[in-house]
């Protein structure tokens, strides 16, 4: 059974991702990556944090959720969006509030 798409409306995400701290978000074309990098943290533990990447590309007037991966510096694990499906979308849903 194909997993339903992760989603949320595209200017409202960007904007709620706008107002996050922490992040970098690249736009290019229909693509947006969003980095949660621990330099962008003021936090003195900072270094032991992991590297959060997330990748979504637009479809008409939605953002689609791609890829997460998590790096902790020895490794990148892709994360399985159907294993983490709901708490995916709650969390676009909540940026897009």
């Amino acid at each position: 059974m194909p997993v339903e798409a992760i989603t949320a409306p595209y200017g409202r995400f960007l904007e709620g991702l706008s107002r996050m701290h922490g992040c970098c978000i690249e736009e290019e074309g229909r693509r947006v990556s969003l980095a949660f990098e621990p330099g962008f943290l003021e936090s003195p533990d900072r270094h032991d944090l992991p590297c959060l990447r997330l990748a979504f590309r637009k479809v008409g007037d939605r953002a689609i959720l791609e890829s997460f991966v998590v790096c902790d510096g020895r490794e990148e694990r892709r994360i399985d969006l159907a294993a983490a499906h709901d708490a995916l979308q709650a969390w676009m849903d909540a940026v897009s509030d």
